[in-house]
């Protein structure tokens, strides 16, 4: 599909996520990106990890923020999720200028960012519906991050915050914030 540079070039962020499996388009933006000195976070899907893995990695060097969640970062780094510490060690080793979030539903997120390590436990919310909860928490730490200049734990609040409202709420999108 084409991409007009016009919209990468008059944003300041880009958010990419899934794109069933469309990694030339992924690529075609991320390049544009780079072109135009645009940050981006990546939230890829399974797809693009199973089928296109190499080119994916290219992708991810790039990105100034990776969210995954846990299936999505036990297949990328081939590891069992047991060793959480050993796939943050691959994905800083891989991606040493990004931050790292692998998501991991009600028991919290973990988080990398330059070589340091994190674990942030939620607190329990009413759960009416999980569906867009992962997202409600991208777009969220994304708001956050971009508001307050670069400052995780403001991003993680955001994005905790936004994605315990969504899940009160039947749908993806009801609830944002």
């Amino acid at each position: 599909s084409e991409i007009k540079e016009s919209y990468i070039k008059n944003t300041k962020w880009l958010y990419l996520t899934s794109l069933g499996g469309n990694i030339v388009t992924l690529e075609k933006i991320s390049k544009l990106a780079e072109k135009f000195d645009k940050k981006f976070m990546i939230n890829p899907g399974k797809r693009e990890i199973l089928k296109y893995k190499s080119r994916l990695i290219k992708i991810l060097k790039k990105s100034e923020i990776i969210l995954l969640n846990r299936e999505e970062a036990t297949l990328l780094t081939g590891r069992a999720f047991s060793n959480i510490s050993g796939i943050l060690d691959e994905m800083i080793k891989n991606c040493p200028n990004s931050v790292v979030l692998v998501t991991e539903g009600k028991n919290g997120v973990y988080i990398a960012v330059d070589n340091e390590v994190s674990h942030v436990i939620i607190k329990p919310a009413k759960c009416i519906d999980m569906t867009g909860a992962g997202d409600a928490f991208g777009s969220g730490f994304l708001a956050g991050y971009i508001r307050s200049r670069g400052n995780v734990d403001s991003a993680l609040d955001l994005g905790i915050r936004n994605s315990a409202s969504v899940i009160r709420k039947v749908g993806a999108k009801n609830g944002l914030l």
